[in-house]
């Protein structure tokens, strides 16, 4: 009935054309008529369909209370269910973004089964029956929250429309929802002077007709907000890009002396043959590539024509004592087995970073990225000048792709408050240590990210690519 009198106000009705003019007043004594319609509709659950936007309304056929969907399991590809050829793929990975998104449709479905029934009864929702529909609104995100039972202490709902991408229609709908209407003085025609604390006539009219109402305008869930950065303006300079390499270099010393493997490593005699060469202070890594990318590598030593392992040890060689000080209670020498074992991951850390960028050679920002992806989603390949990493094929996940990720938070907290590499190593400890305990940083489509979401991490960060027409974009997703 409510329906029916907001459709049919006089300021409501269409008045196009003069078949309208007529048939309004016409169909006053069927006002009868109209009301068993209406009793007839609420019984059977059928709704009324105005005919040609008149005031004749007609009996629709008779509908379900909820939507039925063929299944309501969320099938959600990972990199468990999925071809590792289409993990790998660039294209195919872009229009993954609605696979990624729909996980959120889960956690918020979870967070409402354990607060809406509470919520209802204790009336945040106002006076609620079945059948109604209630819209959930941020800055950031929409949801549509679909009641179909609600009886002593249980509710069966559904959730739809939940999009993080804003269309015109959710930020329409935002802006009619957040419109103030308490600064309105109109009365009919004119402006005039309203009492304070009451709504002007014409307000007050037109909420009255509207068709919905605002419950609440602050109702707080535990659900997740999302801050996106393109990551093209975190390595347009090559500043950047050398920093972010020198952040890698110490995430791989942080993570070596964090690695459940490592004292198993220590101890292995065929690793510590194999790795001969490079326990010599005088070591240099003359790879070809490392010298055409040499204004991004700070132990890079041009008289030699290569990283020596010297000038690691001048840059490194601090935050190496303050890691294995706090991470395996022990100080270390600079001849001993962990600093060779560190100097020997840096670099195979390092050579399979720039064998991933197109031509090996970060010239531009956006093959900087490409390789930085590949290596953020686990595509991290030895080099055949690297083939010892064989005997310790864990340190791949273990120790270089974390320590990809983490260096990319380090890299853009420099922007914010870190000041730099050449901080005080305790500080890098530091920080290193609270994005170890406080951060999830991986790639959406593993496994691990889905775990976080469900157990409520507080922080998630990840690498997304987000297609646009026939170009990719690479941004920087920050999950709170």
């Amino acid at each position: 009935m409510r329906f029916i009198s907001v459709y049919i106000a006089p300021w409501n009705a269409t008045w196009s054309s003069v078949k309208h003019v007529i048939i309004q007043p016409l169909l006053i004594p069927h006002t009868p008529l109209l009301f068993f319609l209406t009793l007839a509709g609420a019984v059977v659950n059928a709704p009324v369909n105005p005919v040609s936007a008149s005031t004749l309304f007609l009996l629709s056929y008779m509908r379900p209370v909820k939507f039925w969907e063929k299944d309501y399991n969320t099938k959600r590809a990972d990199n468990r269910n999925t071809r590792l050829g289409l993990q790998l793929d660039k294209l195919q990975r872009s229009q993954d973004q609605d696979q990624y998104d729909s996980l959120y449709y889960e956690h918020l479905t979870w967070v409402l089964q354990k607060e809406l029934c509470g919520d209802l009864h204790m009336g945040r929702w106002g006076r609620v029956t079945a059948g109604d529909f209630f819209l959930l609104t941020s800055d950031k995100l929409n949801a549509l929250v679909h009641v179909i039972e609600y009886g002593n202490g249980f509710v069966t709902f559904q959730l739809r429309g939940l999009e993080f991408s804003g269309t015109y229609c959710h930020q329409r709908e935002v802006e009619a929802i957040t419109e103030s209407v308490a600064d309105s003085e109109g009365c009919l025609c004119c402006d005039c002077c309203k009492i304070p604390g009451i709504l002007s006539f014409n307000s007050a009219v037109q909420q009255r007709w509207f068709a919905w109402e605002v419950i609440s305008s602050c109702y707080i869930l535990k659900g997740y907000s999302i801050v996106e950065n393109v990551l093209s303006l975190m390595f347009n300079s090559y500043e950047y890009r050398k920093g972010y390499l020198t952040y890698l270099v110490q995430s791989v010393i942080f993570k070596l002396s964090k690695s459940k493997h490592i004292n198993t490593w220590l101890q292995d005699e065929s690793l510590q043959q194999a790795m001969a060469e490079f326990s010599d202070l005088s070591y240099v890594d003359g790879w070809v590539t490392f010298g055409d990318n040499r204004p991004f590598l700070v132990d890079f030593n041009s008289d030699a024509d290569g990283i020596k392992k010297t000038n690691f040890m001048n840059e490194f060689y601090p935050l190496i004592k303050v890691c294995t000080k706090h991470n395996m209670h022990k100080e270390v020498s600079r001849d001993s087995f962990f600093v060779t074992l560190a100097f020997a991951l840096s670099l195979a850390a390092r050579r399979a970073f720039f064998s991933q960028v197109p031509q090996g050679i970060s010239r531009s920002s956006s093959d900087f990225m490409y390789g930085l992806h590949q290596m953020f989603i686990g595509d991290a390949r030895p080099h055949e000048k690297d083939e010892w990493l064989f005997l310790i094929i864990e340190s791949m996940n273990d120790v270089i792709i974390p320590a990809v990720r983490m260096s990319l938070k380090l890299h853009e907290d420099h922007f914010l408050s870190f000041s730099g590499s050449g901080e005080n190593p305790q500080v890098v400890f530091n920080s290193m240590s609270e994005i170890e305990n406080s951060h999830v940083i991986t790639h959406e489509a593993d496994r691990a990210w889905r775990n976080a979401v469900v157990t409520n991490q507080p922080s998630l960060l990840a690498i997304r690519s987000v297609a646009n027409s026939s170009l990719v974009f690479l941004r920087w997703f920050i999950f709170s």
